[in-house]
């Protein structure tokens, strides 16, 4: 290739980074503005409407700055942010998915050896299920 014919080459290349630069600091300054509005989810980390009070994510209630969540909720969060299905969780555990189906509900509470198997298959410690936000309703 002449030298003649990479001028106009690295012109317009340098025009079209020019130019996804600018793109790319409008972007960065309008999703600054739009997470002013937002806030994380305290159970899921998604982000979710200041104005709102549920997570659409996890199902969670936003409340004074922590999430009232209910052990079936934190069942379902964590089975899904694992990738696993009702399914998936019943086999390891030895029961049916129906049952997961329940916990996940609140129709039904596991047991405390059901809820340490469940805290070793996401491998979490299984105070996770204990938190502030459920003791009234394991007490």
């Amino acid at each position: 290739m002449k030298e003649d014919n990479k001028e106009p080459l690295l012109e317009e290349a340098n025009r079209r980074l020019e130019s996804a630069e600018k793109e790319l600091r409008i972007t960065r300054d309008i999703i600054n503005r739009l997470t002013i509005n937002l806030q994380k989810c305290t159970k899921c980390g998604r982000f979710i409407s200041i104005h709102s009070n549920y997570c659409y994510n996890c199902g969670a209630k936003q409340k004074d700055g922590y999430t009232e969540a209910s052990i079936g909720s934190i069942i379902k969060a964590m089975r899904k942010a694992n990738k696993l299905t009702q399914t998936d969780i019943a086999i390891k555990i030895g029961t049916t998915s129906a049952t997961i189906s329940r916990y996940e509900q609140g129709t039904i509470q596991p047991n405390i050896d059901t809820l340490v198997k469940l805290a070793e298959i996401f491998q979490e410690d299984p105070s996770i299920f204990f938190h502030k936000e459920n003791k009234g309703e394991n007490e």
